[in-house]
């Protein structure tokens, strides 16, 4: 009988399903948005710990499936032993193996499962040369080191996807942890519709601090009193005890990695959408599914709402129980009795799909390492039943697997790239040697720590620190090492305005005028005929060819005299010789970001 009531819901399951599968996605399957592609997975770009695993984790991987294509390769040329045809026959699968969407725990036991029969086959057999023996057992070692780097795959993936999941919950704790801080004021406030007390309420928060899971809580059908009497006498403990049955068993809350809370007896009676907003407004940080129906002489509504999701949604499907009723009676020739006994079982394995199927997506959508659990659910809902909502949640499974592969491909070359940008960091550490500190301010932009520094290096190039100012004697000091290091790095964080070079290049543009040149690189202004008042500005926008200008002694208050005008004059001479001569460059000021950086083009 109730073989014959699912044929008449499958319309319906269907329907279901993709309604739920794109509240999920946020469209229809085939219109994902580009937000949706990035939320999915979202937590893998943030958290550095999750990008450690993921990195290790493509690594591994990588060694897995080399490891597996060579096993694969090896076996391709041996099929003409009988054991790799019956081997697959038992499997029902191809030779190229177990599809890697499919792994999961199952999977490999089938395999191991069929192994064990090939190989129980082959010791009762008496007709077997040597030869063949030699080849079953290289078959059975390959076979075996397959499922062993299979299983090791599937426990790499789990520990990733706990990890995950262990992610989500430390996200959530914070906003659990306000939710306990008010919750004795919305009992004050409100008329509770449940049935628990709010030390209960408090323990059910308290646990999202320490795991994450999905609570699912079912309301009883609210069933009209015009309904038949087996609905109103049996359906609502029908409902709750084969719920309970059944996420005990395929969605346990003692799985780690797809942990399912059951309340079947949440609620004090049936609820609606009022009951069900109060109760959000309670557990809002937990991911919660409340399914909640309503059931008249017609009709099955069947309500749901889950929040706990970046996009909280609610939804309502309805079913007409007695037209399916009436086709039953009048199609198959049975009694009305029996045809509403198969409805309501059917009723109760709504529940089940439904239950299920949002189980399945929420983990899928948080969790790209998660295996649905309905593949393997057909001894309770039959496959005709969950046929369609199979095929949408393979397809978001291959959608989400493929985006975090994607991801993961992005991540690992990132990760390539910074470590060998370490790798030239050090080696640049390295060369620098006493310049590295220079490089450093200079490169976070730090131009007055960066000028001041400048000054100490030449100073103690030239042996000259105790004096503290350079004399003719020190500038032939000067080594073209240091000139050139110096100016170079000055040059690099400046993108060319700044560092010797450019001083030398304007120097030269004011025909080695040094009044002219004063004045042309913004050094200073004359207050007479022979003393100049420093201008001097420690910016990205400061003239051309300003700094560094620290060595020279030059501050706020202090004249430019004669003597200044001499060592400078020295000094921006040497540099002719000192340095190759840098290509005039355009006068164009370069783009500088609001942190003060250089956009270089």
């Amino acid at each position: 009988m109730i073989a014959e009531a699912i044929s008449a819901a499958i319309g319906f399951v269907k329907d279901a399903a993709s309604r739920i599968a794109s509240h999920f996605i946020d469209r229809a399957l085939a219109r994902r948005s580009r937000e949706t592609e990035q939320r999915t997975t979202e937590i893998i770009i943030v958290d550095n710990r999750m990008q450690a695993a993921a990195v290790e984790y493509t690594r591994g991987r990588t060694t897995r499936d080399l490891a597996l294509r060579e096993i694969r390769a090896t076996l391709a040329r041996n099929q003409e032993i009988a054991a790799f045809d019956e081997y697959h026959s038992l499997l029902g699968q191809s030779p190229d193996g177990v599809d890697l969407i499919d792994l999961s725990k199952r999977a490999i036991e089938l395999r191991e499962q069929a192994l064990d029969v090939v190989r129980q086959k082959l010791e009762h057999a008496r007709h077997v040369t040597e030869m063949q023996r030699q080849q079953f057992e290289r078959f059975f070692e390959l076979k075996g080191k397959e499922v062993e780097i299979l299983r090791h795959e599937l426990d790499q993936r789990n520990k990733l996807g706990l990890l995950h999941l262990d992610l989500l919950r430390e996200r959530e704790a914070k906003q659990i942890q306000l939710k306990l801080d008010e919750i004795q004021g919305h009992w004050d406030r409100e008329n509770w519709s449940g049935i628990l007390s709010r030390t209960e309420m408090q323990q059910i928060l308290a646990t999202g601090q320490k795991r994450h899971r999905l609570l699912m809580l079912v309301s009883p059908p609210d069933i009209s009193e015009d309904c038949p009497d087996a609905f109103v006498r049996n359906l609502q403990m029908d409902v709750r005890g084969a719920l309970k049955q059944f996420l005990e068993e395929h969605y346990p809350a003692t799985d780690d990695s797809c942990s399912v809370e059951f309340y079947g007896k949440f609620f004090k009676a049936s609820v609606f959408d009022v009951e069900v907003k109060q109760l959000e407004s309670l557990l809002a940080p937990v991911p919660t599914a409340v399914i909640y129906s309503d059931i008249t002489d017609e009709l099955v509504r069947l309500h749901i709402r889950l929040w706990g999701i970046e996009r909280p949604f609610s939804i309502t499907i309805p079913w007409d129980w007695e037209r399916v009723k009436d086709t039953l009676v009048a199609d198959r020739k049975i009694s009305e009795r029996d045809a509403l006994r198969a409805i309501r079982q059917l009723i109760v394995k709504i529940h089940q799909w439904t239950a299920a199927f949002l189980a399945d997506m929420y983990f899928l959508t948080i969790n790209p390492h998660h295996s649905p659990r309905m593949y393997h659910v057909s001894d309770e809902l039959p496959e005709e039943l969950v046929g369609s909502s199979i095929q949408i949640l393979r397809q978001v499974q291959a959608d989400v697997s493929e985006r975090y592969e994607s991801q993961l491909r992005q991540l690992a070359l990132d990760t390539e790239a910074s470590a060998e940008r370490m790798r030239r960091r050090e080696e640049e550490d390295r060369a620098l040697g006493p310049y590295k500190e220079l490089r450093d301010l200079l490169e976070s932009g730090r131009w007055l720590d960066a000028d001041n520094l400048t000054r100490v290096l030449i100073l103690k190039e030239t042996e000259r620190t105790a004096a503290g100012f350079l004399d003719q004697a020190s500038v032939e000091k000067l080594s073209q090492t240091a000139l050139e290091t110096i100016d170079n790095l000055w040059r690099k964080y400046s993108a060319e305005r700044f560092g010797f070079s450019a001083q030398q290049r304007v120097f030269a543009e004011c025909d080695r005028d040094m009044h002219t040149f004063l004045i042309h690189a913004g050094w200073a202004q004359p207050i007479s005929q022979n003393d100049y008042r420093p201008t001097l500005r420690f910016s990205l926008s400061a003239p051309e060819a300003h700094l560094p200008v620290g060595i020279w002694n030059l501050r706020k208050g202090t004249a430019f005299r004669d003597n200044h005008m001499a060592i400078t004059q020295l000094f921006l001479d040497k540099l002719e010789s000192r340095l190759p001569r840098v290509e005039l460059r355009s006068s164009a000021q370069p783009e500088i970001a609001a942190d003060g950086a250089v956009r270089r083009s």
